[in-house]
């Protein structure tokens, strides 16, 4: 079920950015974008699959750069929940004993 809500966001996403037909006139919200990766990245780690998860989560910061100015207030608060959940998934990367860890070696040593 995680994975086939990672596909429907994905395929949401894909939507707001194809500009044929009759949603030209009007481009999608860069929180709109950001919130279909945000939905993605979440499926995909919730299914087990953080190595997918993790480069779509560090899509989500530069989406939000061009509503900053605009929208602060919102534009930070959902930065920190994008951090949070990058963070999130980092860790559950470092504990899963299937991902080979780039440090391995030192944490042996210790």
């Amino acid at each position: 079920r995680f994975e086939e809500a990672a596909l429907e966001a994905g395929s949401a996403g894909r939507s707001l950015e194809d500009r044929r037909g009759p949603r030209d006139f009007w481009p999608p919200h860069c929180w709109e974008l950001a919130a279909c990766r945000r939905l993605a990245a979440l499926g995909l780690s919730a299914a087990g699959q953080l190595r997918k998860a993790f480069p779509v989560v560090a899509e989500l910061p530069p989406l939000l750069a061009p509503m900053a100015g605009a929208q602060p207030r919102l534009a930070a608060a959902l930065d920190e929940d994008f951090t949070a959940t990058q963070l999130a998934i980092d860790i559950a990367m470092h504990f899963d004993p299937k991902i080979d860890k780039w440090n391995a070696g030192m944490e042996l040593q210790a």
